[in-house]
């Protein structure tokens, strides 16, 4: 992953260099570690208000250069800068030394054409205050003269002038062969790019005929060994989409090479970061769903562990739809998921869960409602409470409320720590977890209930509201 600071600061330095230092090794290094970052995947800087961003993300001004990077963009009218993965290390420094160099004219029409002009590429993109969306690709890019169409490109063009002909197999063949050469010179983002605009195509087929002509070449090309190149493109800014819409149409391969890829990684803070870049596509909720929905029993398990450490909430009714599978282990993670995400769509199969579900798959899905986000399970959560027998249960509902930390869900706890009727008192087990949850939620508002609890018949509370009063007091001070 590309930390965005690190990104801005890289970039503001390396054009500082080039402006004023007239030491070329310095430069050199400047240049060499800036093009090692666009190795990492492409990036995208947006210019506005005086501000710059980096992949969406605000850089502070305050960074080395950066507010001087800012300046040498607005004037040369530049509003946004995409540099692809990989981008040549020539056409970055061109870049770069079109950056230093003061533009002739204030005037930002002429400077337009003086940067349409003279500026071209294939791995660093410039759009110009002004430009429209229909014409930033002839304003986009700095410094070189386009290369020659590659095979590739040129395969795509023949395809898309016929893309439905009687000889359409003949040129989706000629696109695949071509294909496999871009992957095996390692034009990953080309032929990514390229599958993406076949599946396009293939969606637009007028009949069974031409739709069997181009299944028959994707089956061909989204091999497994494709597919695991294909993923480690989902968290590009600039190619993500085309990725995930590759996947999506590689069906339950695609799902299970990107599980795969998911239980590959050996930290779980990297599992998180690639499960969670599906958001960012415009096709990683399809690609959810079809996780949630695959054959395999462990793939639709780990996919829902990691939704509902995610919380994302998109995919509720999918993980509703997990809790009548077959198997034991994936109804578990996902009713733990739909605990976790603990949004009111999940009341009512969580409710039912908590209401007819075993004793250990209840304890489950209560251990997993965590923090404020589950404040729509607050009141459901009472309301069973106040009918549970079991103590131990009712402690789990106490110890999930005191987790929520909500007002609401600490107004029931200060009512739970009291004894309440004569006929049907609370235990006493429940009562003490109220009471360490009330210490826990650090409110100001539960010392009045903290004080006349110290003053109950019952020692242990007494004792329990003691410590938890004099504890409370302290962090007061």
């Amino acid at each position: 992953m590309i930390n965005p600071d690190h990104f801005a600061v890289t970039f503001a330095r390396a054009a500082h260099l080039i402006r004023t230092s007239p030491d070329v090794a310095q430069q050199k290094a400047a240049l060499r570690a800036l093009v090692a970052l666009t190795k990492l995947g492409s990036i995208t800087v947006l210019v506005r208000e005086g501000t710059i961003e980096v992949e969406g993300q605000s850089i502070a001004p305050a960074l080395p250069l950066v507010t001087e990077l800012i300046g040498q963009l607005e004037r040369h009218g530049v509003t946004t800068i995409s540099f692809s993965k990989g981008a040549p290390p020539s056409e970055v420094l061109n870049l770069l030394k079109r950056l230093a160099a003061d533009p002739d004219t204030d005037n930002v029409e002429e400077l337009a054409e003086y940067l349409a002009a003279e500026w071209r590429g294939t791995g660093v993109f410039v759009t110009l205050a002004g430009t429209s969306a229909a014409e930033a690709f002839d304003h986009e890019v700095p410094v070189t003269r386009a290369p020659p169409l590659t095979s590739l490109a040129a395969a795509m063009r023949r395809l898309a002038a016929s893309p439905h002909g009687d000889d359409v197999l003949d040129r989706l063949n000629a696109v695949g062969v071509e294909v496999q050469h871009a992957l095996e010179a390692d034009r990953l983002e080309e032929a990514i790019q390229a599958l993406s605009a076949v599946i396009g195509l293939e969606g637009k087929a007028p009949n069974d005929h031409v739709r069997r002509c181009y299944g028959i070449t994707l089956r061909r090309g989204l091999t497994r060994g494709i597919l695991q190149k294909v993923t480690g493109m989902l968290q590009d800014s600039r190619y993500g989409d085309a990725a995930s819409r590759v996947l999506r149409r590689a069906g339950a391969d695609g799902t299970k090479v990107l599980v795969d890829q998911i239980n590959s990684q050996p930290t779980m803070q990297e599992r998180r970061i690639s499960f969670g870049s599906l958001r960012d596509v415009d096709e990683g909720y399809h690609l959810m769903v079809s996780m949630l929905r695959h054959p395999d029993w462990y793939v639709v398990r780990n996919s829902a562990w990691l939704v509902g450490e995610l919380g994302i909430r998109e995919v509720v009714p999918e993980l509703a739809m997990a809790l009548e599978h077959r198997d034991g282990r994936v109804r578990q993670a996902a009713a733990v998921a739909l605990a976790k995400v603990g949004t009111p769509e999940t009341l009512g199969h969580l409710s039912r869960l908590l209401t007819e579900g075993d004793p250990r798959l209840r304890r489950l899905v209560l251990t997993a409602v965590q923090g404020p986000e589950a404040t729509a399970l607050v009141r459901p959560l009472a309301s069973i409470l106040e009918r549970e027998k079991d103590p131990k249960l009712a402690t789990e509902y106490v110890e999930a409320l005191g987790r929520i930390r909500t007002p609401d869900a600490v107004a029931i706890l200060m009512r739970t720590a009291h004894s309440g009727r004569w006929f049907g008192r609370r235990p006493k087990p429940v009562r003490l977890a109220a009471i360490d949850a009330l210490r826990r939620s650090r409110y100001p508002a539960v010392l009045e209930t903290l004080e006349e609890l110290v003053r109950d018949r019952d020692r242990d509370v007494q004792e329990a509201a003691r410590e938890a009063l004099a504890e409370l007091r302290e962090a007061s001070q």
